[in-house]
């Protein structure tokens, strides 16, 4: 027992203080542990594979796959890219406007100090250009997180496994020790120094207390572009390359090139082609009714910030819960918050969780004198909401939070505060199981746990009831979940299909970031996010980039949607039949199942067969 308090304590100390001081002449070379047998495997199969290659790349440093960017592959250093193309062209299919992720994975023969990506600018046959500044490439960090990791939001701190999560363009930014199993993050120190913080000490160490998390005001920002990174000979390295395609840019095939330079020279290059369809994708909307939309409303992702909104909406988070705060006292204060978030790219069109919470459970009736006086204080607060919103949103569309997951008791007692919120205008969420008839006063039913079967019928009935209401999800899984492919299906057309109008999970960021090994809010769960912050911005993961995916689904199955109800209404059968095709193609895929990436070609294969038949003669 003593010795184990001496360790204990040891380790107390040792995680307190910062690690080898970043930067140097001389490259941090980060190490993993490596599989000797999957080594020598690999370096077989790749220079067998090599023999038919042109002999530049038998010379080359390092050779490279093209990967699917988003599947359920856990690629760690020593992982073939079974699903991979060995010196394949690198393929991005997106609509006008959308961002579009591809991949490489990078296999070195020999250590580079230096090695980075390099994109060249995209021409078209036609004469359209797209500037390399619409590319951006990113390293997958390798880190270490807790044994259910990649899955599982359950915390097992007994056991630590590596994952590829983080999107980084300087790699230095964590470090991990393989010996230990432990990360470390840089902190810009007050003092000007940088160093490197113990990030994944367990709970014992801790104690589970805050002040033994992160210091987020001194975690480093990442860089603004793709630095040098380490290649370590036999290992390889993955990379994320996200295409942002210009909302105005002509459509057709665009080609360049993402040159390989390995200590300064060129190594070789890839292959790029980006196919531009003609079309934007529009706002996504409800499976169940095009006139509804389809929100992506993160919990815990209300900022002001503008980089980390331009984030959000970037992967379609359009919607921040909480923002602008409605401080009724300083109008001019909220009007300018708004004029902020919509330069950002935020929509207003609905406000959720900005006004007074209409949380009062009352129970007697006639009220107490004192529920009486409560009730009344909320009248004036939510009347002056409506009021604000009114002027400087011209509508009332907001959404007032009732008690937190509370029982078919509590749901009755808050009716009055319901009522409230009602006749001001507003609308009323709040977190909870399906109550049945006890809530058809309720406009927003946030439902604990991911769409099912049971959960969708529930779904279904609520919109019944209530057909202007509003049905989200979140928690089982909460945000963590590093596999970008289960994210993907679980944040856009899993949803989408079960009927739901809102994908609301808990939580996007501030909740016990870093450490994943042992968190202090609810020790039985990881670390529930979706992203990591760091001083000034945020760090995307495989995860988010999932989300962002996945909302994309929706949108392209809006689309298809619309083009087909379209062409119901046609007077030549053959475009109306091809309307219900495109229609039955959607119905009958399997979104639990169905592979993520056919059916995104699929319905841009609808898509374009609609657009054409469309085009030849009047519908």
């Amino acid at each position: 027992m003593r010795n184990t308090r001496k360790a204990l304590l040891a380790a107390l100390v040792l995680g307190a203080l910062p690690c080898v001081p970043a930067g140097g002449a001389t490259p941090f070379r980060q190490l993993y542990p490596l599989d000797p047998q999957r080594v020598a495997a690999n370096a077989a199969r790749i220079r067998t594979s090599l023999e038919t290659a042109p002999r530049a790349w038998r010379d080359a440093p390092a050779v490279y796959f093209t990967v699917p960017p988003l599947r359920d592959v856990i690629r760690l250093p020593d992982t073939y890219p079974e699903d991979g193309t060995l010196l394949g062209t690198l393929r991005i299919l997106a609509a006008q406007g959308e961002f579009e992720p591809g991949s490489v994975v990078v296999y070195p023969f020999a250590n580079v100090d230096r090695f980075t990506l390099r994109a060249s600018d995209l021409a078209s046959p036609s004469g359209g250009q797209i500037a390399a500044a619409s590319i951006d490439i990113r390293l997958v960090k390798v880190w270490y997180q807790c044994g259910n990791a990649w899955y599982s939001q359950f915390a097992d701190p007994s056991a630590r496994m590596l994952i590829p999560e983080i999107l980084l363009h300087d790699e230095d930014l964590i470090r991990v020790d393989s010996r230990t199993q432990d990360n470390y993050l840089r902190y810009d120190n007050f003092d000007g120094t940088t160093t490197y913080q113990w990030m994944s000490a367990p709970g014992m160490v801790t104690g589970y207390r805050n002040s033994n998390y992160e210091t987020l005001a001194l975690v480093s920002d990442d860089a603004d572009a793709l630095l040098p990174v380490v290649l370590n000979r036999d290992e390889l390295k993955q990379f994320m390359v996200t295409f942002q395609v210009p909302a105005s840019a002509p459509d057709g095939l665009y080609t360049g090139e993402i040159e390989l330079l390995a200590d300064g020279r060129k190594a070789g290059s890839i292959p790029l082609q980006v196919r531009v369809l003609p079309f934007a994708l529009p706002t996504p909307k409800t499976y169940h009714d095009l006139d509804k939309e389809f929100f992506h409303q993160q919990s815990g992702a209300g900022t002001l910030n503008p980089k980390i909104i331009r984030n959000l909406v970037n992967h379609n988070h359009l919607h921040l819960g909480g923002q602008p705060e409605l401080n009724v006292f300083n109008p001019a204060g909220v009007a300018a918050d708004a004029a902020r978030l919509r330069a950002c790219g935020v929509s207003t069109t609905a406000l959720f969780r900005i006004a007074t919470p209409a949380n009062l459970v009352v129970r007697r009736d006639p009220p107490t004198l004192n529920q009486a006086y409560q009730l009344r204080v909320l009248e004036k607060r939510i009347a002056r909401t409506a009021e604000l919103t009114q002027r400087l949103f011209g509508h009332t569309h907001f959404y007032s939070y009732g008690v937190d997951e509370g029982g078919p008791d509590v749901v009755r007692g808050e009716q009055a505060a319901w009522e409230i919120a009602h006749r001001a205008g507003g609308r009323v969420m709040v977190s909870t199981h399906a109550r049945g008839r006890l809530l058809y006063a309720l406009d927003y039913m946030w439902q604990p746990g991911a769409p099912n079967a049971f959960r969708a019928e529930e779904a279904r009935r609520f919109h019944e009831m209530n057909p202007e209401a509003l049905v989200g999800w979140y928690a089982d899984p909460h945000g963590g979940p590093e596999n970008p492919d289960f994210a993907r299906r679980l944040y856009g057309m899993q949803p989408y299909k079960a009927g739901y109008d809102v994908v609301g999970n808990h939580a996007w960021w501030k909740r016990c970031q870093w450490n994943d090994i042992a968190q202090n809010f609810e020790p039985t769960y990881r670390n529930l996010n979706i992203v990591y912050q760091t001083r000034g911005n945020v760090l995307d993961t495989l995860q988010w980039e999932g989300c962002r995916e996945g909302l994309d689904d929706v949108r392209y199955a809006t689309l298809l949607q619309i083009l087909a109800h379209q062409a119901l209404s046609s007077a030549r059968s053959e475009v109306a039949l091809r309307g219900r095709l495109a229609l039955g193609s959607l119905a009958y895929w399997d979104a639990d199942r169905g592979d993520m990436d056919a059916c995104r070609v699929e319905c841009i294969r609808h898509i374009l067969e609609l657009q054409s038949l469309m085009k030849e003669g009047q519908p």
